[in-house]
């Protein structure tokens, strides 16, 4: 509940035309009455000030209110905590730099991901207070070091979030969920959160950087947004995430953005039911958003319900979608009375996009309640994009179909796949989209063949820009050379990656958002999944070839096709290890219950017959292809054979599974055959008369 305090200034700003109805919403203003933090012991010269902030904070309360003044300078801080009836103004040439030490911010009461909790307290925080503001030209900077430690998903971390997806679903005591209890939990803390507070001020200074999601205001009322200019590229980096929140203006905003720029949420599951609580009455508009996930964000977690939505006159660079509503089938809530007009945008995936089955890492959860979320009356009028996948995607959930979908004057410069995509809805109205005057479906659009593999796969800057590292080369990358004009090859392959770590450290999310209609995306790990030698790589590596790695792929080959492109499962290439009579290579079946290559062969062929995928069994035929040359000529594939010296003892290297160039010729060459010979998919992409 939002706090009543003593009278405060304000002023009611009201837009009499929203689509919705009248739109109003309350401004703070303050006290002409300053507050220095220089004058209660802060100083700019790298010691930290986190007392004198608080003593500010709190003498500027108890006068009756005014400006907490951050003077030009650097300086350095933890956690910084509202009180009611506070303007923290940044000077300009101001710069507030906060630590990232966890343990400068004390556990607090707030959320993470829709889930309420007691974690790390956010860099700057206000909980229950009301006339609240952060003003001025300067700048909010956090040190990132630290914190970019924590972006990728250890076990640990999972972990963690299994423990807050049970709380939520069981309604556990809110003084249990304890995240920093748990084990090496990393659960990240926003840049700014409002926590149940009223009458909220930003206006006009700058963010770079941001530990998890920028700007959160979360389960409060009357919030301006105006005349900031950001950019936080990291894992989780959403611009303005509104929460449950009511009567909000955002305007004149540049954001630069590593995930969603403006985001309606409205809590996950059972913690939203409880609560009770939508997000309505938004306004955003002429925002320019350099480059995000999507210009407005609704969803996932919109368990409360979103309605009363009217986002105008903003731009966005290159992104997912301009306009995008994600929910699943244990969401609940509804969406209801959004719209977008005369906005504009460059390279997307999707113009308008609606879809109905997310889960992202909570999916492996059971189910607890299935509610679906009901869609209705959705308007996207007047807008333009220069290129996209799809111009509007909708699929709906069968038992609750969206309902009530105008589109009209939306045009595209070209789409690559198809103007629309609808499925499962009703009363949906698209004639408004068009392509612009001398727009095209292209038909020279060549498809792309993507790899996420590990080090027997790596390029070390063949393909992508990097630094070449001989003399290793990839098999993969290789089949350039025969490829058709026009078709290339993307090689996101890792050294040292099992499924498991090449999805954690986000390469896969970064590999997947490259991928387009039309493109085939080749998957082969193995050589890392088995490794389980050490704490690390059992921690970090390992998965099971008939548990984990299984389930991965299985994820893997969805993403794929939930892109429109064409997943193909490829056994791992063998090692170059032959028995003692130097006739046959040796851990390439299965000769006994130790898990080996061949296990993780099995569990791709397996996979390929369960899910429908093209399959090439490059431990099969690179096995075939050694065994018939011999140990002494399959040297030459391998590292083995230059003599590179590697390690303190100066000894030529004993590698026999990376390929060098020999190697990765006649491994491409291996692909290829089979390929033309079976007649897959993927050959439109190679010349039939091969070099």
């Amino acid at each position: 509940m939002i706090l009543a305090s003593m009278a405060v200034l304000a002023s009611l700003l009201t837009i009499a035309d929203a689509p919705f109805g009248k739109f109003e919403v309350t401004v703070p203003e303050f006290a002409a009455r300053d507050f220095s933090i220089a004058d209660f012991g802060a100083k700019p010269d790298g010691t930290k000030c986190t007392d004198a902030f608080a003593a500010a904070i709190a003498e500027c309360e108890k006068s009756g209110g005014g400006r907490v003044v951050v003077p030009k300078g650097t300086w350095l801080t933890g956690a910084v905590r509202f009180r009611s009836n506070c303007n923290l103004h940044l000077d300009e040439g101001a710069t507030l730099e906060f630590t990232d030490d966890p343990a400068d911010y004390p556990e607090v009461f707030t959320t993470w991901e829709g889930i309420e909790c007691y974690n790390y307290s956010p860099l700057i925080y206000a909980f229950g207070v009301t006339n609240v503001a952060i003003t001025g030209k300067g700048t909010i900077a956090p040190r990132m070091d630290f914190w970019r430690t924590w972006f990728a998903r250890p076990p640990e971390h999972m972990k963690a979030t299994e423990h807050l997806y049970y709380w939520c679903s069981t309604n556990a005591p809110l003084e249990s969920r304890r995240l920093l209890a748990l084990d090496r939990a990393h659960m990240r803390p926003h840049l700014i959160q409002f926590n149940r507070c009223g009458n909220i001020l930003l206006d006009g200074f700058k963010i770079r950087e941001s530990p998890f999601w920028m700007i959160h205001l979360y389960h409060s009322e009357n919030c301006v947004v105006r005349n900031l200019d950001t950019r936080a590229k990291g894992h989780n980096n959403d611009g303005v995430d509104i929460d449950m929140t009511k009567n909000v203006l955002v305007e004149n905003c540049r954001f630069d953005q590593g995930d969603d720029g403006i985001v309606l949420k409205a809590g996950r599951n059972a913690d939203a039911w409880r609560i009770g609580r939508c997000t309505e009455n938004v306004v955003v508009k002429d925002c320019d958003l350099v480059n995000c996930h999507s210009l407005l964000g609704i969803g996932s977690e919109l368990s409360g319900g979103v309605r009363n939505v009217w986002m105008t006159r903003c731009t966005v660079g290159d992104t997912y979608s301009m306009l995008r509503i994600k929910t699943g089938p244990r969401r609940g809530g509804f969406v209801e009375n959004v719209f977008m007009d005369h906005c504009r945008g460059r390279r997307m995936n999707r113009v308008f996009n609606i879809f109905t089955r997310y889960t992202a890492q909570w999916g492996r959860f059971p189910d607890f309640e299935l509610r679906r979320t009901k869609i209705r009356n959705i308007n996207i009028s007047d807008c333009e994009a220069e290129l996209a996948d799809v111009g509007v995607e909708i699929h709906g959930d069968r038992l609750m179909p969206p309902s009530g979908i105008r589109v009209r004057n939306v045009k595209v410069g070209r789409v690559v796949s198809a103007l629309s995509d609808i499925r499962n809805c009703l009363d949906v109205d698209i004639a408004g989209l068009s392509l612009l005057p001398g727009g095209e479906r292209p038909t020279d659009i060549k498809p792309r063949l993507f790899f996420a593999g590990d080090s027997t796969l790596d390029d070390n800057g063949q393909s992508l820009a990097g630094t070449l590292r001989d003399p290793y080369r990839s098999w993969g990358t290789t089949l350039q050379e025969f490829m058709a004009a026009g078709c290339t090859v993307r090689n996101y392959a890792k050294s040292g990656a099992s499924t498991k770590s090449f999805m954690k450290s986000g390469q896969w999310r970064t590999m997947i958002r490259d991928v387009k209609p039309g493109d085939y995306v080749a998957i082969q790990f193995g050589h890392n999944d088995q490794k389980r030698s050490s704490d690390f790589y059992l921690n970090e590596r390992w998965c099971d070839p008939k548990g984990l790695f299984r389930e991965n792929v299985r994820d893997m080959v969805k993403h794929v096709r939930d892109v429109g492109a064409t997943p193909i499962l490829l056994s791992p290439i063998c090692r170059g290890t032959f028995d003692k009579e130097g006739k046959r290579l040796v851990d390439t079946t299965h000769a006994s219950d130790d898990v080996c290559l061949g296990s993780y062969r099995d569990a791709m062929k397996e996979l390929s017959v369960e899910l429908d995928c093209d399959y090439v069994d490059m431990n099969g035929l690179t096995r075939e292809l050694m065994e018939r040359v011999g140990r002494e000529e399959s040297m030459k594939f391998f590292v083995i054979s230059t003599g590179m010296v590697m390690g303190k003892d100066g000894e030529p290297s004993k590698d026999v599974t990376h390929p060098v160039q020999a190697g990765a010729e006649a491994f491409a060459r291996l692909f290829l055959d089979d390929v033309l010979r079976r007649g897959l998919s993927v050959a439109e992409m190679f010349e039939k008369a091969t070099k």
